[in-house]
């Protein structure tokens, strides 16, 4: 996924999945990314917003995430009896320093094809080494993959009055435009 979700008026977001609530059988949720930037009043993730009884497995979030509540994660934000193998998410990128489940990962390494453990880079996957982010095979290359580091590059301060943003180029004046605040 790619875009802005908002949801100012109560409810869990997330870039992919609001909640998921698996049943007799668990819910999955299989090779999946979201680079959207995700706003919520109650709680969101850059994934999937809530998850109970579900697995996740070989997926990544990039987008900012941002909630006034206290339930927020890079990838997920709130859980029960659920887990994630293989998923990532950029602290720098989302601008969370938690999730409910997933790893984060330094941005610098979002772009190399051996931090994402046990992914297929045969048949579903692909990933331009050191230039791009992993996106499906066989759909039209996402521009997001590429412009990441230009799109959601971590900016000093975090826009706030009392830590304000420090901007030391254009490119940086640009990036405040992503800031969902």
């Amino acid at each position: 996924t790619e875009g802005s979700i908002n949801v100012p008026n109560g409810g869990t977001a997330g870039g992919l999945i609001g909640w998921t609530i698996g049943g007799d059988r668990r819910v999955s949720v299989e090779n999946s990314y979201s680079n959207a930037q995700v706003t919520a009043n109650d709680g969101a993730g850059g994934l999937i917003g809530g998850a109970k009884l579900t697995n996740i497995y070989y997926c990544y979030a990039v987008g900012k995430v941002k909630t006034v509540g206290e339930v927020v994660g890079g990838l997920v934000g709130d859980i029960d009896t659920s887990t994630a193998t293989s998923s990532y998410w950029s602290a720098e990128l989302t601008g969370q320093l938690r999730s409910a489940l997933g790893m984060n990962t330094a941005t610098s390494n979002l772009t190399k094809q051996e931090v994402y453990s046990g992914w297929n880079f045969s048949t579903i996957w692909a990933i331009e080494e050191g230039k791009s982010t992993p996106y499906l095979q066989g759909l039209k290359i996402p521009a997001e993959v590429y412009d990441i580091f230009e799109k959601y590059g971590a900016l000093e301060g975090s826009g706030t009055s009392k830590d304000p943003y420090l901007i030391h180029d254009v490119k940086e004046l640009k990036n405040i435009k992503y800031d969902n605040g």
